[in-house]
């Protein structure tokens, strides 16, 4: 059974990275319960030139988040660096506009009722990240989808961590930088973004 999990993930992994479009509907109502899936890439060979930036100037737009969420994002934030140094791996930076990129995919999937890497258009995590002006040397994304649970930072982490494909970006060495959003549709599901990058 877990051989068979792990081939449908990596099938599903690489239709997204082919880029087709992998949409998978939310219902409308349902038992308890998560989801997650993870996506990860790299710029490629010839396309970044000199020392990238890694920073993008002017100010970010979008509403702020309320409370609750900005808790539970610092929360998703702060556990993901625990378990990487009890992995021995340096903790990741927050990155306000990496938070602001996942945090409209989180609202978007809420808003429209789906649960992918790529957008209603078709965009990747990659796309999202270059839309942001974000000179990205390599990123991954993690999503998680979770309904009915007290705490949904730590059901996403530990979901995450459960999984191989989600366990390694979190661990993830090569990633310095991360950020993390959150939204919540209107039947109280969470929809949880995490995207990690190193410039």
């Amino acid at each position: 059974m877990v051989k068979l999990k792990f081939w449908l993930v990596l099938f599903f992994v690489s239709l997204s990275l082919m880029g087709c479009p992998l949409l998978i509907p939310i219902p409308e109502e349902g038992p308890e319960g998560e989801g997650e899936i993870s996506i990860e890439g790299e710029a490629p060979e010839g396309i970044v030139e000199g020392e990238p930036e890694g920073k993008v100037e002017g100010e970010v737009e979008g509403e702020a988040p309320t409370d609750y969420i900005s808790e539970l994002e610092q929360e998703v934030y702060e556990l993901i660096n625990a378990e990487r140094v009890a992995a021995g791996v340096p903790e990741l930076f927050q990155d306000r506009h990496v938070a602001v990129v996942a945090r409209e995919h989180s609202q978007d999937m809420a808003d429209n009722d789906f649960f992918a890497h790529n957008n209603l258009e078709g965009d990747s995590p990659g796309d999202r990240l270059d839309n942001a002006g974000i000179a990205w040397m390599r990123y991954g994304e993690n999503l998680s989808y979770n309904y009915g649970y007290s705490d949904p930072a730590i059901v996403a982490v530990e979901g995450w961590m459960a999984s191989y494909g989600h366990r390694v970006n979190l661990l993830n060495p090569r990633y310095t930088h991360t950020g993390v959003g959150i939204a919540q549709d209107d039947k109280g599901a969470f929809y949880l973004t995490q995207d990690f990058v190193s410039y």
